[in-house]
């Protein structure tokens, strides 16, 4: 289920594939970072394993972003009035 969730958002914005991708990794670095230095007792395999199958779902939200604003080239602004 969360590989499906991971791929609808993927479809919403080409680039968050890759990023979805460099995240999995970047994760996984941390964790085992953290196993190795014991700063959490509690970091095995399997807690790794459990982080790297939620770590796609931090960008889930774009899901519900209209496109115009998820794939808006340049800064996002506020309009004055909303300022």
């Amino acid at each position: 289920m969360i590989e499906t969730i991971a791929n609808i958002t993927e479809t919403r914005d080409p680039e968050t594939g890759g990023h979805i991708r460099r995240t999995r990794s970047y994760v996984k670095a941390l964790a085992e970072h953290i196993r190795i230095t014991s700063i959490c007792g509690h970091c095995n395999d399997a807690y790794i394993e459990n982080l790297l199958q939620a770590a796609p779902l931090h960008d889930v939200g774009k899901v519900g972003v209209p496109d115009h604003i998820l794939l808006k080239p340049g800064q996002l602004t506020l309009k004055s009035s909303q300022k």
